[in-house]
């Protein structure tokens, strides 16, 4: 029977985010069916430079401040190790969960592929997943908390959802961020499951967490309002609300980097704020910046890094590669110098 459970668990998750995408695509196409590509050139040609370049920096000071959750988590398990290498680390585990989606599997399995090597064990390394996993969440909670119950977002009439539903879902989330403060703050508190214990972390350490996912969700957030058209009416607020709400929807969905799922969901909630192929444009530039471009890095870095700790045996093939290619250099450049 559990064999059975455990086929049909393994079919299901893959068929439900599959039917998700195809759920959000299809939105997503209903929304952009009278957006013609030649509007959608357009404004991205008309997204100014400079904002570009805001961008940029504020994704490198987002990224920065992922490192951060890293450092608070070797605090948090009294380990030490030098600054670079747990940016290095920490970098990796945020590009690449990002992008590729199931956050709870390709976060830890980098980490562990670079902390490893540094002598971090495999439950450390799941003790500092949890630890920035809350830590994350934290500033979440946090600003859609304060901007759910004081400040209502204006919902699109397709969520059939009220100002008042969503007042009691931020009173509910301030309500578990103050009863997660007091948590750790009572000492000697801990998660226990089988024989895996999380302790609580100190008072402390969970405020200086949440000042950091607060300047976090910010960061990213700003990301994208910067490159919204100066034609969008929306404050930072009310966008912020916004974005947090289409990152947590994408998050759940477990699409790969939130894709299609995040688009429709920022579509629905600015179309009365600017045109769609303005926010159509501004989030593939937003996507570009903040996703593919650490990315691409990110990739680099590994492939580096993977190098660096293979170099005995990089720089035996290169022996190898050397010394068959050196008695049939001369030939080689004679048979090039005829051909040029």
């Amino acid at each position: 029977m559990s064999k059975t459970r455990d086929r049909l668990i393994r079919i299901a998750r893959p068929t439900i985010v599959v039917g998700i995408l195809a759920l959000a695509l299809w939105a997503l196409h209903s929304e952009l069916r009278h957006v013609h590509y030649n509007d959608l050139v357009t404004e991205l040609s008309e997204i100014p430079r400079r904002r570009i370049a805001f961008a940029f920096i504020l994704t490198l000071l987002s990224y920065v401040t992922l490192t951060c959750y890293d450092g608070l988590g070797f605090a948090y398990m009294g380990r030490k190790l030098a600054w670079r290498r747990i940016g290095l680390a920490s970098f990796l585990g945020y590009a690449f969960s990002h992008n590729l989606g199931f956050a709870a599997l390709t976060g830890p399995a980098v980490r562990y592929r670079v902390y490893s090597a540094w002598g971090i064990k495999a439950h450390e390394v799941a003790k500092l997943f949890v630890f920035c996993g809350m830590t994350y969440w934290l500033g979440f909670l946090a600003i859609s908390g304060v901007t759910f119950a004081f400040q209502p977002l204006a919902l699109p009439g397709e969520f059939h959802l009220s100002s008042i539903p969503l007042r009691l879902i931020g009173a509910l989330l301030v309500s578990l961020l103050l009863l997660f403060l007091y948590w750790t703050g009572v000492r000697g508190r801990a998660l226990s499951f089988r024989s895996w214990t999380f302790q609580a972390p100190s008072l402390r350490l969970s405020i200086a967490g949440l000042g950091l996912s607060i300047l976090d969700w910010t960061l990213a957030a700003g990301v994208l309002y910067v490159l919204l058209p100066a034609s969008s009416s929306v404050s930072f607020l009310t966008f912020l609300g916004y974005f947090l709400l289409g990152q947590l929807v994408g998050v759940l969905c477990h699409v790969p980097g939130g894709v299609g799922v995040f688009e429709t969901l920022m579509l629905l909630f600015h179309r009365s704020h600017a045109p769609a192929p303005a926010i159509l444009g501004a989030l593939i530039v937003y996507r570009a910046i903040y996703y593919l471009f650490p990315l691409a890095v990110a990739m680099t870095l590994l492939i580096l890094h993977e190098l660096f700790r293979k170099r005995a045996f990089v720089r035996q093939l290169w022996a190898a590669v050397e010394g068959w290619v050196s008695p049939w250099a001369p030939s080689l450049l004679a048979l090039i110098l005829l051909l040029s």
